[in-house]
C-alpha cells in the first residue's frame, strides 16, 4: 500500500518509547510527503528521536524531537499549504 500526503497536526504528549515517532515504510512503496506540524513529544525519564525508513517529508514548526531524518524536499506539497490554512484543529493522543 503506498502511503502519501499525510499530516501529523498539533500533537502533544508523553512516550514509553525512546523512539517517539517511528516511519517505518516499506522499500518499494516508500512514504511520501509527510508533514510534521507542531509536534512535541517527550520521554519521562529520557530522551526521544525519530526513526524513519524509506520515507520523504518534513516538518513544519515547531518538530520534537527533531524529523531530520526524513528526506526534506524545498517545495511544500500543494495538499500541506492548503490543509494548514483552511484546518486548524487541535488534536492530543
Amino acid at each position: 500500500m503506498e502511503i502519501s500526503e499525510v499530516m501529523y497536526q498539533n500533537i502533544s504528549g508523553t512516550t514509553m518509547s525512546a523512539k517517539a515517532i517511528k516511519f517505518d515504510c516499506s522499500d518499494t512503496n516508500p512514504c511520501s510527503n509527510l508533514v510534521l506540524s507542531n509536534v512535541n513529544l517527550d520521554k519521562q525519564d529520557g530522551t526521544v528521536e525519530t526513526y524513519c525508513h524509506s520515507a520523504q517529508g518534513f516538518p513544519y514548526g515547531v518538530v520534537h524531537p527533531s524529523a531530520d531524518c526524513l528526506s526534506s524536499s524545498d517545495k511544500i506539497p500543494q495538499v500541506a499549504e492548503s490543509t494548514m490554512e483552511e484546518d486548524i484543529r487541535h488534536t492530543e493522543l
